[in-house]
């Protein structure tokens, strides 16, 4: 069920059981008078796809730098084997 529809179905339950509906406030449902959207979640998720990309980035840098710790004498010497060869 969509947003809408369930907004208009408690909207008739409410008028059945009170006998009239007030709407709640704007801070309540996130949108200004005339159906624009002002969600104040967006402000705070706006960052979350760069703060991931961070993360990962740091997480491919750390990855990086233990292989090479590891595998940095033997890499060296193929490097050198490959060089002699040319």
């Amino acid at each position: 069920m969509t947003d809408r529809r369930l907004a208009a179905r408690l909207r008739s339950l409410t008028v059945r059981i009170y006998g009239k509906y007030e709407s709640p406030p704007l801070a309540w449902t996130g949108s200004a008078p005339g159906g624009a959207q002002s969600c104040p979640r967006d402000h705070t998720q706006s960052g979350q796809g760069l703060v991931e990309y961070g993360v990962i980035l740091v997480i491919m840098t750390v990855a990086c730098v233990v292989s090479l710790v590891f595998f940095g004498d033997q890499l060296s010497s193929l490097l050198s084997l490959i060089a002699s060869a040319v």
